[in-house]
């Protein structure tokens, strides 16, 4: 399935209709090429205990990475690209957020950045639309990539273009890609391929350097980040620079010292990036310290990382230094894109439908309330009121008595809107 942001057109089309995917006329030469695979999931569709079933993390860094949509040439977005069993179909909430916002705020955004493109393709990732998603097999040749549509179209795409692939999650599909290109011996198309990856290894955080590769990306599909890692050391041609935890240490941590937050109320995607996952005191933009590495624009950019996947202790630690130094300016930089896309935001009623979390977290309740003062109650399996009160914004524990699943249910409302979770 596929989805295309047009200014005159339905936003729906099929992936048929989608050829010009790989036409490079479109593409003007003055700006990079940019593949997105996002594990990106609609987080209504929950996993046990109540959690999205992916971190909401890539909706805040896909509405970051759309502000700046004049600094790219956006080829495709893939979302979905992840192993997770049973992932509900995510384009409907592609479409009710984004195709709905980038329509709305393009073209007050094309007034003061003219280069900003009119039409965003976005994709389901072929590995979640079966019913068991893939995992990386680094023995099984992938001359054949029949299965594998959403990688297929990168490489069409990358025979006569390069092209920046960022990962912000499993790092499956460019693994195929790569394993593809050298199983076919495509060089040519392999040169063209840079491959950024946020945060498949570690020595600071979540990984530590007894043990770099224990991180959630690289967890969620091993054998392909140890593929990518592995592969990118052996072969000159394979280019693959590794983030680390510098987006979430550096760039959002130190996003922490811009102070006019809510000015990302006035635009639809500025909403989208303040209200999808709010990180203890700032937007959890950590993916996209993948995009802004291409503007090269601050300290940091791809000339900060070594290209072979490699990434030491003391570059990883630099680069957390480098990108908690650029993130005032960023966010200004941000800011002023979504002041040049206000005038027509969602209800708080709309967002509180997508971006409201009730869940339990490592023996506790956790709430995430997009919006301060909202009401909850909580009930027992006897319908007896357990607790009442208001919600502030952002993360928050829900104080109550740990109990077996579906032991409580948790009525949330805010204006018009409400709805029910059970914990």
């Amino acid at each position: 399935m596929s989805i295309r942001i047009l200014l005159s057109l339905c936003a729906c089309l099929t992936l048929a209709s989608c050829s010009n995917v790989n036409k490079p006329s479109q593409m003007t030469s003055d700006k990079p090429n940019v593949w997105v695979y996002s594990d990106l999931s609609d987080p209504r569709d929950r996993r046990s205990g109540g959690h999205p079933q992916t971190d909401p993390d890539d909706i805040v860094s896909l509405a970051s990475f759309l502000l700046n949509a004049d600094r790219f040439n956006i080829v495709s977005v893939v979302v979905g690209s992840t192993n997770r069993i049973n992932l509900q179909n995510p384009m409907p909430f592609v479409e009710q957020t984004f195709v709905n916002a980038y329509r709305s705020d393009i073209k007050r955004l094309q007034q003061q950045f003219p280069n900003a493109q009119s039409e965003i393709n976005f994709q389901w990732s072929s590995l979640t639309q079966k019913t068991n998603p893939h995992q990386f097999n680094p023995k099984r040749d992938y001359s054949d990539l029949s299965e594998f549509n959403t990688v297929k179209q990168l490489i069409n795409f990358a025979k006569n273009n390069p092209v920046a692939v960022l990962s912000w999650g499993p790092i499956t599909e460019p693994a195929i890609a790569i394993k593809h290109l050298l199983d076919t011996g495509d060089h040519k198309t392999l040169s063209n391929i840079t491959v950024i990856s946020h945060w498949t290894k570690s020595q600071l955080s979540q990984g530590s350097v007894e043990q770099p590769f224990k991180v959630a990306n690289c967890w969620d599909d091993y054998p392909a980040c140890d593929y990518m890692h592995q592969i990118a050391l052996k072969e000159p041609n394979v280019k693959f620079i590794e983030v680390g935890s510098a987006g979430q240490k550096g760039l959002v941590n130190g996003s922490v010292n811009f102070e006019q937050m809510e000015q990302f109320e006035n635009s639809r995607l500025g909403q989208l990036f303040l209200r999808g996952k709010f990180y203890y005191g700032k937007p959890d933009q950590s993916d996209a310290a993948t995009h802004w590495l291409l503007t090269n624009l601050y300290p940091v950019n791809t000339q900060t990382y070594p290209n072979d996947g490699s990434l030491s202790i003391d570059q990883e630690r630099d680069n957390v230094k480098r990108f908690y130094d650029a993130a005032p300016a960023m966010m200004q930089d941000l800011a002023q894109r979504n002041n040049a896309a206000a005038g027509s935001p969602f209800t708080k009623e709309h967002l509180s439908e997508f971006f409201t979390y009730v869940y339990k977290k490592k023996g506790k309740y956790e709430v995430y309330a997009p919006y301060a003062d909202m009401n909850y109650q909580v009930f027992d399996n006897s319908g007896a009121e357990v607790k009442n009160g208001k919600f502030s914004f952002g993360n928050q524990e829900l104080q109550i008595p740990v109990k077996a699943e579906k032991s409580y249910q948790v009525v949330v409302s805010y204006g018009d809107w409400q709805k029910q979770y059970w914990l």
